[in-house]
């Protein structure tokens, strides 16, 4: 997921929406550089925004691939067809092997909301996870985590067991990138 500044595009208000006009284009490429999946949508239906603690205004987008194991760099792109402006976010991404013996966890996604909307026990798309891509919530606020659990060994019935605890804090500033924690101290300009 990822979040897009409203203030930076050319948007019209449609009640407690924006409507930003726009090309997305979602690309997953291979160790080589070599295009693996693609989506490219145009978009102009109004948004419902959110604002983080220092008032900015954004929506938040998300893009999904199924790839086998291994290294790849996911694109994101965003051009403003309203003002032709072109916004690219690049990051690397390793997807793991969860089969095997042992515990493995999948990434930790921070989300605001997390609902149930399926049956199924044991598939994402069981739940409507509402992400946090900034990675900031106010003070009050819930903090919703999602992530899975493999290698869990089940009963007779098919069924699994198990206790999760865990614990927020302050990280040492040596932990982590500030540039990507305003709140911590980091300024988001700082990012390449």
């Amino acid at each position: 997921s990822y979040a897009l500044p409203v203030d930076e595009f050319r948007y019209r208000r449609v009640g407690n929406r924006y409507a930003v006009d726009t090309h997305r284009g979602a690309f997953l490429l291979d160790s080589a550089l070599v295009e693996v999946s693609r989506e490219v949508v145009w978009d102009a239906k109004p948004r419902a925004v959110d604002h983080d603690p220092r008032g900015s205004v954004y929506t938040v987008d998300e893009a999904r691939w199924d790839a086998p194991p291994g290294r790849y760099t996911a694109v994101l792109e965003v051009h403003d067809n309203r003002s032709g402006r072109i916004g690219q976010f690049r990051r690397e991404v390793d997807t793991g092997r969860f089969a095997g013996p042992g515990l493995r966890l999948s990434d930790i996604l921070l989300a605001r909301d997390i609902r149930r909307v399926g049956q199924e026990e044991s598939s994402r798309t069981a739940f409507a996870v509402v992400p946090n891509p900034l990675r900031i919530y106010r003070a009050g606020d819930d903090v919703a985590v999602y992530f899975e659990v493999y290698g869990l060994t089940p009963d007779t019935n098919g069924r699994t067991a198990y206790d999760v605890s865990y614990t927020l804090s302050r990280p040492d500033p040596s932990e982590v990138d500030l540039r990507l924690f305003p709140e911590l101290g980091g300024t988001p300009k700082d990012i390449a």
